[in-house]
């Protein structure tokens, strides 16, 4: 039963990827890796055509909540406002790894 689950579990999980190759918080971690010197398009050449489209809508919707901002044409970095969300969302995911331990 738990095989037959998880076989099911991981062919969603592949074909969610293959449909949403990125997603924002993929993004948010992508921006505070590269700091201020921002993420542009040759950043996201390892997601393919599709992920990169995916990414830039991602970008766009982010900008439009305050969280990324567009610092040069084509290049964005995280506000303070995108560092804080960050923060909560690791202080969160910390929580919730103790509450299963």
């Amino acid at each position: 039963m738990f095989a037959i689950l998880h076989h099911i579990i991981t062919a969603a999980r592949i074909l969610h990827n293959r449909m949403f190759p990125v997603d924002g918080i993929d993004l948010l971690m992508r921006l505070d890796v590269v700091g201020y010197e921002g993420l542009g398009p040759g950043d996201l050449a390892d997601l393919g055509p599709e992920g990169m489209a995916t990414a830039l809508l991602w970008l766009s919707a982010l900008c439009s909540e305050g969280l990324v901002e567009q610092i040069v044409e084509g290049r964005y970095c995280l506000t303070g406002r995108g560092h804080q969300a960050l923060s909560l969302m690791a202080q969160a995911a910390d929580k919730s790894a103790t509450l299963i331990l």
